[in-house]
Formats: structure tokens, C-alpha cells, sequence
């Protein structure tokens, strides 16, 4: 396969936006893994703690309120994470749209089919 030496300069330049693209994405994912850890932590406590027998967590209606509210929403959030979807779609949109505003330079996806061999 012959490739010319622009083909190649192109190919680095995209794959360097890449990585940069990429670098972001495993930062913000980093912070939110931070924020899911702190999450684990503070419920593994409330069970190391508050509900060592079952007679105590039923005693206690704010207990029980609490446990309500962290199953119906902060779980939630862990599962269904906003952020986490956030974070996929900005790195898809920055690397596969042209943000440059010309419309005749083609996107990072299109400089990327042009330049690998499609098998």
C-alpha cells in the first residue's frame, strides 16, 4: 500500500487529537470514579454501622427515610449516571464533529476513513 507523506502527517495529526480527546475523557471519568468511591464508602459505613440488627434501622423513622430517598435517587444516579453519559458523548463529539465551522474541511471521522484502509 502506497501512502503519500501528507497522508502520514494527517494520520499523526488526527491520532494526536485522539489521544488529547482521549486524555480528557479518562480525566473526567477519573472524577466521577473519585465520586462513585465516596459514594461506596458512605453507604458500606451506614451498614457497618447503622444497620448491625434490623430492629435498629426499623426503630428509627429518619433511618428508614433515608434509606428510602438513597434507593430511589442516589442510586439512582450511580446507575443512571448523567455525568458518566456526559462524558461519552463530549468525546464522541469532539472527535467525530468539526467544531471549525468550515464546512468544506472534512470531520476527524472523515479524515480518519480517508487515511486507514477500510477492510
Amino acid at each position: 500500500m502506497y501512502t503519500s507523506l501528507l497522508n502520514v502527517k494527517q494520520a499523526i495529526s488526527v491520532e494526536r487529537k485522539l489521544i488529547d480527546y482521549l486524555k480528557t475523557y479518562i480525566d473526567h471519568e477519573s472524577e466521577r470514579l473519585q465520586d462513585v468511591k465516596r459514594f461506596y464508602a458512605k453507604v458500606s459505613d451506614l451498614h457497618t454501622e447503622l444497620y448491625k440488627g434490623p430492629a435498629t434501622a426499623m426503630a428509627n423513622p429518619l433511618v428508614a427515610f433515608t434509606l428510602i430517598k438513597r434507593l430511589h435517587s442516589e442510586w439512582l444516579n450511580v446507575v443512571h449516571s448523567n455525568e458518566a453519559q456526559e462524558n461519552t458523548q463530549g468525546w464522541l463529539s469532539a472527535f467525530f464533529t468539526d467544531t471549525s465551522g468550515d464546512k468544506r474541511k472534512p470531520s476527524v471521522r472523515g479524515r480518519l476513513q480517508n487515511n486507514l484502509p477500510v477492510s
